[in-house]
């Protein structure tokens, strides 16, 4: 049976606003579409499962996102553990849960819990909102470079892309309308070398890039076995072995 993430809206049931429960379910449903995304199982359909009001208790579940609801019970432990970017979260997912916490005290919204509908629940509460703001805000800019792919981007709402880097992090961008025509035909899609002003949170994460240039990078391709031996093929007719090699290494 596949497993679903349980979200509690508590307060009393006449004192709730359905805006509230609106906000949260919208939240919740973001956190579980990007962890999706972050691995890869983002086919089918978030379903309702479970409802119950009073303290509006909610199961939302898709057979077709295989762990999506454990990434996001286990990044929201990491949360309240220290104010970082839990693993394999990206930086809107952390915003997300932000949102969440940031309802209790709001429209009759007492606490908010967040957790796999088999297990224990966790507060989304002030420590994991504190938590959340501290891994979104930045504490040092330096001039430097990153290598990834561009995989979104969006022009609503300022000029933005997103990024995943080679190194699994997922990271957002700015950049100036004069690289506009740039971004859309040699960036979107393709792997590529970004300069700019990189900001990190207290952790040495970071959390936005404001890009001032960027060029195609070529992708990495795997070694040929055949070329792998040929490195070794005139050390090979000199008479040197494949102990005398390991040998040395050691």
């Amino acid at each position: 049976m596949t497993e679903g993430l349980r979200l509690t809206v508590g307060g009393d049931h006449a004192a709730v606003a359905a805006k509230a429960v609106h906000e949260a379910l919208g939240a919740a449903l973001a956190l579980l579409t990007d962890a999706a995304a972050e691995l890869d199982v983002a086919g089918g359909a978030w379903t309702l499962d479970e409802l119950t009001l009073g303290s509006a208790s909610m199961v939302l579940s898709n057979p077709a996102a295989d762990g999506a609801v454990v990434l996001v019970s286990q990044g929201l432990e990491e949360l309240r553990r220290a104010p970082r970017i839990p693993a394999r979260w990206s930086p809107q997912m952390v915003r997300q849960a932000r949102d969440l916490g940031q309802l209790v005290g709001r429209r009759g919204v007492t606490y908010v819990s967040l957790g796999r509908a088999t297990g224990p629940l966790q507060a989304v509460d002030g420590e994991v909102t504190a938590h959340a703001g501290a891994a979104l805000a930045p504490k040092e800019t330096a001039i430097g470079t990153v290598v990834g792919t561009v995989d979104m981007w969006q022009s609503r709402k300022g000029r933005t892309v997103g990024l995943t880097l080679d190194s699994g992090e997922t990271v957002r961008a700015t950049y100036p309308a004069d690289l506009t025509e740039k971004i859309l035909h040699e960036a979107v899609g393709h792997r590529v070398t970004i300069s700019g002003e990189i900001q990190r949170n207290g952790a040495g994460q970071r959390v936005l890039i404001s890009i001032l240039d960027v060029e195609q990078a070529a992708r990495p391709l795997p070694m040929d076995i055949a070329a792998l031996a040929g490195l070794y093929a005139d050390v090979a007719a000199a008479g040197v072995s494949v102990s005398d090699v390991l040998e040395h290494r050691e």
